[in-house]
Parts: structure tokens; C-alpha cells; sequence
């Protein structure tokens, strides 16, 4: 079972690809701090992505190879971009998992169009994480290191 926020529609693919640089970076940020996880993201190879190129995609982790991650929930971090007027446009990256192993990012935009991509990992706020929720971030904060 996944969950599906956006409409964006995935192909599967005939033989799984290997997880781009960017994509390896936006995952790597998104699980930092899961020991689990970290081993995954260097194992996962992607299975389905979306037609219309808007980031999401479906994740295969060989089982075996690297422990559970150990969460009571499907949804394992997210992550924000603001950018325009102001940083009103929102866009958001999220990350879940299947029965202890990275399954699904899941990127959506607040208008409801459809993303150009994953953002860059420079780019993106982190608001929950593998140990739970991180304070929203105010004007006084910033971007964590990566």
C-alpha cells in the first residue's frame, strides 16, 4: 500500500535505475540520523517515476542487505521548498516508508501543478525528520548543515 498526495501518474520501469546524484543528496538530507536509512538510500534503486517528471518515485530496497527502519509511521520525513513572491509558493517533499524500508518520494506543489522536479537540497527546510518533528523554522533560523 502507498500513499499518493498528488494525481501525477508513474510508469514502471522494465529494469530499476540507480538513484541519481540529486536524488541520493535529497534522500540523504531527509533520512540523516537513521542509521537504517543511510544504508538503504545507498541500495535503493528506483522502480517507478513519474511520467511527467515531477520527482516522485517509487523506491526498491533489497531486503537483507541493511536493517529496518525502526518507525510506527508510513511517513518518515518531509520536507519544504518556499520560493516566489516571497516564499509564498510552496513546494514538498515527502518520504515514506513500507514495512521498515524506504518506499516512496512524494513531491507536490501548494498551487496543485505539477512539480518541475525535486528541489535543491539547498534549497529545502526540513520540518519532520527520522526522530520526529523539527521546530518551524522562523527568521531567526537557519538551514541546517549538510
Amino acid at each position: 500500500m502507498e500513499i499518493r498526495f498528488t494525481k501525477h501518474r508513474f510508469i514502471e520501469l522494465a529494469t530499476p535505475r540507480s538513484l541519481t546524484s540529486h536524488e541520493t543528496q535529497v534522500l540523504q538530507l531527509l533520512v540523516r540520523g537513521s542509521e537504517a536509512a543511510d544504508c538503504q538510500v545507498v541500495r535503493a534503486t528506483v522502480a517507478e517515476e513519474c511520467v511527467d517528471r515531477c520527482g516522485s518515485l517509487v523506491m526498491a530496497v533489497p531486503r537483507g542487505a541493511c536493517g529496518q527502519i525502526l518507525s510506527s509511521k508510513r511517513l518518515l520525513a518531509n520536507a519544504e521548498w518556499r520560493y516566489g513572491n516571497e516564499g509564498a509558493d510552496v513546494q514538498d517533499v515527502l518520504l515514506f516508508v513500507d514495512d521498515g524500508f524506504l518506499s516512496l518520494i512524494e513531491t507536490y506543489r501548494g498551487d496543485g501543478e505539477v512539480p518541475r522536479g525535486l528541489p535543491k537540497v539547498a534549497d529545502l527546510t526540513i520540518l519532520l525528520g527520522p526522530d520526529g518533528p523539527t521546530p518551524w523554522p522562523d527568521t531567526r533560523s537557519t538551514q541546517p548543515d549538510v
